[in-house]
């Protein structure tokens, strides 16, 4: 990830050549956009990335998610999305993210399975028969 921040894990973070990665960036300094229009499952991933000490927005709309970049969107390291909103409308978001310079450095992850986060962050088992 040339153009991604490194994440200090609590084992002491990234070694190379033996030494500590002192460009790596903190945990409570990562920003993730976090886009689900599910308020159960974006409650617990929310809970679950502030657990990790990062640093979360959520929106669950469209209209959030443009909102969100407009204000904050070139100090957001990752956008954590459920694929519905990003590919709603033609994939208008993944467009408008695209095409502005100031958020094309952002990564984002589409996610499909919030049912296992939950089921994993509540403890459980799942079951697929």
């Amino acid at each position: 990830m040339n153009r991604g921040k490194n994440v200090i894990k609590s084992e002491g973070g990234f070694r190379g050549n033996g030494a500590k990665n002192h460009s790596a960036t903190e945990r409570s300094e990562v920003r993730i956009l976090l886009c689900d229009s599910n308020a159960e499952s974006c409650r617990q991933i929310f809970s679950l990335l502030c657990q990790c000490s990062h640093q979360v927005t959520t929106a669950w709309s469209e209209m959030q998610i443009v909102n969100a970049l407009n204000s904050d969107g070139p100090h957001t390291d990752i956008i954590l999305a459920v694929v519905n909103l990003l590919m709603a409308n033609g994939a208008e978001i993944l467009r408008y993210i695209m095409h502005n310079k100031d958020l094309q450095h952002i990564p984002v992850i589409s996610k499909l399975l919030s049912l296992l986060v939950i089921m994993y962050s509540n403890s459980k088992q799942p079951s697929f028969t």
